[in-house]
C-alpha cells in the first residue's frame, strides 16, 4: 500500500508517520502545491494508492474538484482541515485520522517486536512504551502512568512524536524550537519541564526524556 499525504502540517504528517513505522505502508509527502490532476497520475500507477488530502491546500475550487474525486475514485481518499481554532478541535482531527487510518494499519504490525498478548486490539497497537510503567496512547493523546491517563497538549504530543522518531538521537535545542515553532527558549524549557512531570518517575532527575550534553534532548528508551 501507497499512501500520499498532501499537507504542510508538520503535526499531521508527524502522527501519521509514528503510526506507519515498522508497517509494509509507504508514505509520500508533499508539501508543494498540489494539482488536481496530479492525482490522476498516482491513480494510473495503481490502486493501492491511498490519498490523505490536508483541505488547507486548496486553491480556488479544488475542493469540489477533491470531493467530485473522492466519490468516483477506487481508491481510498480522506479529506482533513488542519486549521485549527482550539485544542479541542486539534484533538478531534487527529483522532479522525487515527480511526480513519486503521484500514492502513492493519495491513503491518505496528508493535511488531512486542509479544501477541499486548496486541489485543487496534487500540493497543497505537500504544508507544516508554518503559514497563508508562506508556504513550497516540489514540486518546495521554500518557498512561500507574494506570492513570495524564492528558498531553498540542506540543508536548509534537514533542514526543517528533522524538519518538528520533529515538536515542539527541535532537539540538534549536532543531527543536524550529519544529515546534517555538520563538524563545524559555518556552521549550516549561514545555519539557511539563512533559518531564507526566512521564518521569522522578522529574528532577529524568531517565526518559534526557537532557544531552546542554546541546539538546533525547528520548532514551531500552529496547
Amino acid at each position: 500500500m501507497n499512501l500520499l499525504v498532501v499537507s504542510q502540517c508538520e503535526l499531521l504528517i508527524s502522527l501519521l508517520d509514528e503510526l506507519l513505522k515498522n508497517t509494509k505502508v509507504k508514505m509520500k509527502v508533499i508539501k508543494s502545491t498540489f494539482e488536481f490532476d496530479d492525482a490522476y497520475t498516482y491513480t494510473a500507477r495503481s490502486d493501492s494508492f491511498a490519498f490523505i488530502i490536508d483541505i488547507q491546500s486548496f486553491q480556488g475550487e479544488d475542493e469540489i474538484d477533491w470531493i467530485h474525486f473522492k466519490r468516483i475514485s477506487r481508491n481510498t481518499v480522506l479529506l482533513v482541515d488542519t486549521k485549527y481554532q482550539n485544542p479541542e478541535e486539534i484533538l478531534k482531527v487527529q483522532q479522525a485520522v487515527i480511526y480513519l487510518s486503521n484500514p492502513l494499519l492493519s495491513i503491518g504490525n505496528i508493535n511488531s517486536n512486542k509479544p501477541k498478548n499486548e496486541m489485543k486490539n487496534d487500540k493497543n497497537s497505537l500504544d508507544l512504551y516508554l518503559n514497563d510503567e508508562v506508556k504513550f496512547d497516540v489514540f486518546d493523546l495521554c500518557i498512561v502512568k500507574n494506570g492513570e491517563k495524564i492528558p498531553l497538549t498540542n506540543l508536548e504530543t509534537k514533542i514526543l512524536l517528533f522524538l519518538y522518531k528520533n529515538l536515542n538521537k539527541v535532537i539540538e535545542t534549536d532543531v527543536l524550537m524550529e519544529k515546534l515553532e517555538l520563538s524563545t527558549i524559555t518556552s521549550l524549557y516549561v514545555h519539557i519541564k511539563n512533559l518531564r512531570n507526566k512521564i518521569e518517575k522522578n522529574p528532577k532527575s529524568p531517565g526518559i526524556l534526557r537532557t544531552a550534553n546542554k546541546k539538546g534532548y533525547m528520548l532514551l528508551i531500552n529496547p
